[in-house]
């Protein structure tokens, strides 16, 4: 009795050599995809890194620029250049009585509403 073997069924199907290669193979390229995946991953990272860089020294010349510019314009719109240049360069003097109107100011809430809209609007 001890050389017989029970038998209860069929022996379970064994994987083929050609299903064995076909989830070798699967898994190569599942890799090689991920490797690719990760190598263009990190190449963007880089690129993205260099146009920061690039574009923190391009912010930082242009402030450098700035200052200057803003001297300048501090410099050409002093009130006592612009009233030469208006008498100078324009013919143009103070204004004579009466030719200087002063307008009522009408309180927002009493203005018509369309040019309450407009107001609000332009207010920052």
């Amino acid at each position: 009795m001890k050389d017989q073997k029970i038998h209860r069924g069929p022996p379970p199907p064994r994987p083929t050599q050609s299903l064995v290669v076909l989830v070798a193979v699967f898994l190569g390229v599942l890799s090689a995809l991920g490797a690719v995946l990760f190598v263009w991953e990190r190449f963007e990272y880089l690129q993205l890194g260099y146009e920061v860089s690039a574009l923190r020294q391009q912010e930082r010349r242009m402030l450098e620029d700035l200052l200057p510019l803003e001297v300048e314009a501090q410099y050409l719109s002093r009130p006592e250049r612009v009233e030469s240049l208006a008498r100078e360069r324009y013919g143009m003097g103070l204004p004579a009585p009466g030719q200087v109107k002063v307008w009522k100011q009408v309180p927002l809430e009493s203005a018509p509403p369309e040019l309450r809209s407009q107001q609000q609007g332009a207010q920052p």
